[in-house]
């Protein structure tokens, strides 16, 4: 038996990254992005790294949850033993709430886990997980397509993104009106042709009456998908929204229930699957999902919370992924970074979970 990797201590810190320009869709405006970063020191020297991430300075209180009822719990423990060590650490903070909180501050813990257990194995995370090759994949561009922008700055970005090889840009929907709506989608279909794939994102916005009118209308625009068009619990309008069109459904970015995909899946209320690790407690969690998804023959475009760095490794894992969404606010702080090139996100091939957040990060956007 090898030896154990002992848990020494986990530190976390919580840091603000401002936007470079302020954004918004259908529901918020966002103007910077907020991480709780965990820290999994070991005895052996090896430091794995995790986080969660969203819109909100509440990401504080994930801390807060970490540092009271999760490290403690986990000093002296081998991380080897990561299943297990979820197990504890989910069911002794899940008063909190069965989601939410409970799942972010596990999410973090957990990814920092692997990170360690990768860099101990001296192995991208991805390989790790039996991945046969390095990640490399299409990508979308939900950076250029913020309901915030002007028509005109849609359209240039639209084209730009397209120009430099990605696979398609996802637009933010659920505007003043329909027309406005439609004026942007139909000029960003004529800049980028009828070959990228053009996607529409409402976030959550929409009663079913107002989906289905909105969508019967859209039929010009040869939509890849309609991503969360309703209140994402919603499996009974979701459902009767499938059945009544031809465009492809896709939800999944706010569910944080396993139990809550299988109900979206069995009543046939969802076409493609959008799990995210940091939403559903972490990548264990992200792989039962993923195999669901894939029992049902259903393909998976993962959200994107944590900014590319988890999901591209868990996706060089399994085979039924469309593509990654690019979103590159984050970039900058990571000390290994996803990169775009010739049309595909890639990642080097560094030993972990690619995770580590730069120590110049840390200093410059650390806060209170």
């Amino acid at each position: 038996m090898g030896d154990a990797l002992t848990i020494k201590a986990v530190k976390t810190v919580v840091l603000r990254i401002p936007l470079v320009q302020p954004v918004g869709d259908s529901q918020n405006m966002v103007d910077s992005w907020w991480l709780t970063v965990a820290m999994v020191e070991t005895a052996r020297g090896i430091t794995g790294w995790g986080y969660n991430s969203g819109i909100s300075p509440a990401l504080k209180a994930v801390k807060t949850l970490i540092d009271v009822a999760i490290a403690p719990a986990l000093v002296g423990c081998d991380a080897f033993r990561v299943r297990d060590l979820w197990n504890r650490s989910y069911y002794d903070s899940h008063f909190t709430g069965e989601s939410g909180v409970s799942f972010q501050g596990v999410a973090a813990v957990e990814i920092a886990i692997w990170d360690a257990i990768a860099k101990c194995q001296c192995q991208p995370l991805w390989r790790l997980l039996g991945g046969s090759g390095p990640p490399k994949f299409p990508a979308y561009n939900t950076d250029v397509g913020w309901l915030s922008l002007s028509t005109d700055q849609l359209v240039e970005g639209a084209k730009r993104a397209v120009d430099l090889g990605f696979a398609g840009v996802k637009v933010k929907v659920g505007g003043e009106n329909r027309s406005y709506d439609y004026a942007r989608l139909k000029a960003v279909r004529k800049a980028i042709g009828d070959e990228a794939r053009l996607m529409a994102d409402a976030n959550c916005r929409w009663d079913l009456n107002t989906a289905l009118n909105w969508a019967r209308g859209a039929d010009e625009f040869d939509l890849f998908w309609i991503e969360e068009p309703l209140h994402p619990f919603d499996v009974r309008g979701h459902a009767q929204l499938a059945k009544q069109l031809v465009t492809p459904v896709l939800v999944g970015e706010n569910i944080t229930s396993l139990h809550m995909f299988r109900d979206f899946i069995a009543a046939e209320a969802v076409d493609i699957l959008q799990p995210d690790a940091l939403k559903l407690g972490g990548i264990s969690t992200w792989f039962e999902a993923a195999a669901l998804a894939r029992a049902y023959g259903l393909p998976v475009v993962p959200a994107v919370w944590d900014m590319m760095q988890v999901h591209i490794q868990l996706c060089a894992t399994i085979e039924h992924v469309l593509m990654l969404e690019y979103i590159p606010w984050l970039l900058h702080i990571f000390k290994t970074p996803v990169h775009f090139e010739d049309g595909f996100l890639k990642i080097a091939e560094e030993p972990g979970a690619g995770t580590e957040i730069r120590v110049d990060a840390l200093e410059k956007y650390s806060v209170q």
